[in-house]
């Protein structure tokens, strides 16, 4: 079990995270409230230029929660039924809310995101990994998501990702601008050059002015973004260690539906190099289908496993920031979990097979990401 950090359980570090988020949340709505009383007392001109200033910064602040990647491709119930009673079958079992809408991409590991902030999710199917899973492992991966997910569509999950989006664009804001500088050895065939017509060292030292006080300016916005930075460092390690927690709740969820060694085995396809991610890549270089390959490839053996498992229990190795490290989820399933709950075999057959289309469709776009990157 992954402890919450700093000797606190996990529950007290929600609490905590949950107070910080009011916190934030409250002050900006202070900080929103005096900005529009000053407006309204102030007259004159500088009305209009505090009223223009203050919409720009509202503007800038206003947050952008989370989205699904625009490439993703929606699936409405419609052309795919059995992969939303799939789902919906899934959701039932493990007594947590269905998402709102279901899109697939060519990204590798499947995910929910919270979108907005009125609790509605997505659930974005990986296609590689789906492809790469047998049935139970299919089950598996849903009923974790949608678990592990649930606490982020909730008021007090809300609340969080509210007051932390709304840091991230406070840090955005104040974060200086980079500037793309020559190579030193091309400012100094330019600066001789020019030294040679007798104005080298004055444009030199103009440029050297410039670039001390771009300094200057970009440490005082660090320093000045530096309390939000701190805020929102605290905010996530709060969140961190109800993340973990439950994360592994969520694998005992989806070992109630499919058994431990499932989810085990589930948890280890995802260690570095991805299950079946080397046969993608072999087969978009020999313009083969990367989907079928990744259908036909072959598992791992249990001893490049185990040196992948040490790999992860060295490094910390997990599949995302709100997850706990992977080796921690397999040491904690590591007694075996009782079947107490079930998916039709069948559902996830009909939900497999309305995906057919959306392989074929995304076949030649998936290759071209594995030989060139995904832009």
């Amino acid at each position: 079990m992954v402890s919450g950090g700093a000797g606190s359980p996990p529950a007290a570090r929600r609490a905590r995270a949950v107070v910080l988020a009011a916190a934030i949340v409250a002050g900006a709505v202070a900080l929103v409230v005096a900005l529009v009383v000053f407006v309204v007392l102030d007259d004159g001109w500088t009305r209009v230029i505090w009223t223009v200033v203050g919409a720009f910064l509202l503007w800038q602040l206003v947050p952008r929660p989370e989205r699904p990647s625009a490439r993703a491709v929606p699936v409405s119930p419609e052309s795919a039924p059995g992969l939303h009673a799939l789902v919906a079958e899934v959701a039932s079992a493990v007594a947590v809310r269905g998402p709102d809408s279901v899109v697939v991409d060519t990204v590798y590991a499947t995910s929910l995101v919270p979108v907005g902030y009125l609790g509605r999710a997505t659930l974005v199917l990986g296609l590689p990994q789906w492809t790469a899973l047998d049935d139970d492992e299919r089950i598996a991966v849903l009923a974790h998501e949608l678990v592990c997910g649930a606490p982020a569509r909730r008021p007090a999950g809300i609340l969080v990702r509210l007051a932390d989006d709304l840091l991230t664009r406070l840090v955005l804001l104040l974060s200086p601008t980079t500037a793309v500088q020559p190579h030193e050895s091309t400012r100094e065939q330019y600066d001789s050059g020019l030294g040679a017509l007798g104005a080298g060292d004055e444009l030199a030292g103009d440029r050297m002015r410039r670039e001390v006080a771009t300094s200057v300016g970009a440490a005082g916005l660090t320093v000045v973004a530096s309390p939000a930075r701190i805020l929102q460092g605290a905010l996530r390690r709060a969140v961190l260690a109800g993340s973990n927690h439950g994360c592994l709740r969520a694998d005992r969820a989806a070992a109630a539906l499919v058994g431990s060694p499932t989810v085990v085995g589930l948890l280890l396809s995802t260690l570095p190099v991805p299950r079946a991610w080397v046969a993608a890549e072999v087969a978009a270089r020999r313009r083969v289908d990367p989907f079928a390959a990744m259908a036909e490839a072959e598992r791992p053996a249990a001893d490049e496993l185990s040196r992948r498992l040490a790999t992860a229990t060295t490094t910390g190795e997990r599949v995302g920031p709100g997850h706990a490290g992977t080796a921690a989820r397999v040491v904690a399933l590591g007694q075996p979990e009782v079947v107490t709950r079930g998916v039709r075999p069948a559902a996830v057959r009909s939900g497999d097979h309305d995906l057919d289309v959306h392989r074929r469709q995304l076949a030649q776009r998936f290759a071209e990401e594995l030989i060139h990157g995904r832009s």
